[in-house]
C-alpha cells in the first residue's frame, strides 16, 4: 500500500517485475495471467491509498518505486509524507519517504523514489530496502 498526506496531490506506485513488466498507473496487469499482479487505484483518483497485489513470484530482482505524477518534483515528493507498507505472507515492512536518502549526484528533479527491491531465487524471497531518490525505472 502507498499512502501520503491528504491534499498533497497524486503519487503513483510502480512495481517493475524482474525487469519485464511494470505495474503502475499505466498498466494495471492481471491477477490471472502474466505478470500476475494488479494495481488497485484509489477511490478518488489522485488520492491515497494505492495498492499493488501480486500472486506469483518471478526469479530475479523486482523493484518498487513511487513517482510524484502530478508535480514531477523530487523536492515535493520528499515533503509528501508518503508511506509504503509491504506485506509478504504475514511478514510486514514499512518505508517512510522522510527516511529516504537524497544525494543530488544520484537523484534527479523528476520525482522518483526507489523504495525497495524484492530478490527471488526459487523459494527464497528477500526484501532489500533501497530508500533513495533516483531517476525512475527505464529513465
Amino acid at each position: 500500500d502507498l499512502t501520503w498526506t491528504g491534499g498533497y496531490g497524486d503519487l503513483d506506485a510502480a512495481y517493475v517485475i524482474a525487469g519485464e513488466w511494470t505495474i503502475d498507473y499505466v498498466d494495471r496487469g492481471s491477477l490471472d495471467r502474466a505478470p500476475f499482479a494488479q494495481l488497485e487505484h484509489d477511490e478518488r483518483e489522485g488520492g491515497p491509498p494505492e495498492t499493488i497485489v501480486g500472486r506469483r513470484w518471478y526469479d530475479g530482482t523486482s523493484t518498487y518505486w513511487v513517482h510524484d505524477y502530478q508535480n514531477r518534483s523530487t523536492e515535493m515528493l520528499r515533503q509528501s509524507g508518503a508511506l509504503v507498507d509491504l506485506v509478504i505472507n504475514e511478514q510486514e515492512w514499512s518505508f517512510d519517504v522522510a527516511d529516504a536518502l537524497f544525494d543530488p549526484a544520484e537523484s534527479d528533479s523528476s520525482g522518483w523514489w526507489h523504495v525497495f527491491d524484492v530478490e527471488v531465487d526459487g523459494a527464497e524471497v528477500t526484501v532489500v530496502p533501497v530508500m533513495a531518490f533516483r531517476p525512475g525505472p527505464g529513465r
